[in-house]
């Protein structure tokens, strides 16, 4: 009799075994979405109010500074990276490149939500390049001169299947002409974009 409850609660535990083995992932990931949109599964996301989220300046170019200020917004933004065209020191360079860090390729497929403004005359382009095993032009507006003072949503579908990617976002201007150029937000994203924008390279 002893040994058949002993069997009893060894099954018992076997069965408690298995079912707690097949729950343990919806425990374990309980807030994990399932949909297949990056704008569902936002995993960096920065809008330059705390920090510059690790970006830094290619140092050989014109520098972009960080402007916050929740009293004097600019650009109806609190906090954004920020490249003035009247500045003397960046009127000796051609363009500005930022330089953000590597992001683990988790999935195959994500996407970069991204806002930019510009101002002027002074702006002539602007670029998105992923580097991961090269570097891949994903993103080209050749026009910013024609959309001023607005600011530029967009999403960039991206291709992970050659490893963790940086990028650099490149901004091409005319010396001796002035204006603004602003990032507001960036942020990365598994999964796919909803409304990609396109490419232009």
């Amino acid at each position: 009799m002893q040994r058949f409850q002993v069997i009893k609660i060894f099954i018992f535990f076997i069965v408690m075994a298995t079912m707690i083995e097949s729950i343990e992932p919806q425990l374990f990931y309980p807030n994990q979405s399932r949909s297949p949109y990056a704008i569902d599964n936002i995993r960096w996301d920065c809008h330059f109010e705390v920090d510059a989220c690790h970006f830094r300046n290619q140092h050989n170019l014109a520098q972009f500074n960080r402007y916050y200020n929740p009293r004097q917004p600019l650009f109806g933004r609190r906090g954004l990276l920020l490249l003035n065209l009247r500045s003397p020191r960046v009127q000796r360079y051609p363009g500005a490149r930022l330089i953000t860090h590597y992001y683990p390729a988790a999935q195959s497929k994500a996407c970069i939500f991204l806002s930019y403004y510009t101002t002027g005359d002074g702006p002539q382009s602007f670029f998105v390049i992923q580097q991961d095993k090269e570097n891949k032009c994903i993103f080209a507006d050749h026009d910013v001169q024609n959309k001023p003072n607005q600011w530029n949503e967009i999403e960039i579908q991206l291709d992970l299947s050659d490893g963790d990617p940086r990028f650099f976002l490149e901004t091409h201007f005319q010396q001796g002409k002035f204006g603004f150029f602003a990032i507001d937000k960036f942020s990365f994203g598994y999964g796919q974009c909803k409304n990609p924008s396109p490419n232009y390279c």
